[in-house]
């Protein structure tokens, strides 16, 4: 009689329990999770990513501009990126300290790599608003955001929630309209 525990070894099941495993390691793996698509793992190391006027990805013809950028290689908006990185060590900095920190600066500690606090647009550092702009009508803040609008009026910001009785903080990337986020109101 076999455990419950006991896997079955035949090749038939070898594919099953190695898609199991990976699952249960990205869900036991802590931190902001980010959705990588396959242009990273199979495309030709020197493939570009690129935007077509629909707003699609597409994996251009080979080039000689070298290796893949982490943002091309995961597709997403290269300040996307950078904010959600900013997020994850923002929850670091709050589950450790209970408060958010003073400056953005005082985050590049905690990281273990870099952690890039410039909008890859503008070039300029991406404004942090410590005690939160709040968004007419909800209950959210922004309390980072880029500096300057993109082409299309909007802005990446993190957007965070208030903290629930038990002290969990809720952060999230958002691009919010132009519109908007000139409404925000500073808190008392």
């Amino acid at each position: 009689m076999r455990s419950v525990f006991q896997f079955d070894t035949t090749p038939r099941f070898a594919s099953i329990r190695k898609r199991i495993i990976a699952l249960l390691l990205f869900v036991a793996t802590p931190g902001c999770v980010t959705t990588t698509h396959v242009v990273g793992q199979f495309a030709s190391p020197s493939a570009r990513v690129q935007t077509n006027v629909t707003g699609g990805k597409a994996i251009t013809a080979p080039t000689d501009d070298g290796p893949l950028s982490a943002d091309d290689a995961v597709g997403t908006d290269p300040s996307e990126a950078r904010l959600q990185n900013i997020e994850a060590a923002l929850l670091l900095y709050y589950s450790v300290n209970r408060t958010l920190p003073p400056r953005l600066e005082d985050l590049v500690a905690l990281s273990s790599g870099d952690l890039p606090l410039t909008c890859p647009d503008s070039d300029q550092e991406y404004l942090y608003i410590r005690d939160g702009l709040a968004i007419p009508g909800t209950t959210r803040q922004v309390i980072v955001c880029e500096p300057t609008p993109s082409k299309v009026e909007k802005r990446w910001c993190i957007v965070m929630a208030p903290p629930d009785p038990s002290g969990v903080l809720e952060l999230e990337p958002q691009q919010l309209p132009e519109s908007i986020f000139r409404n925000l109101q500073s808190n008392p």
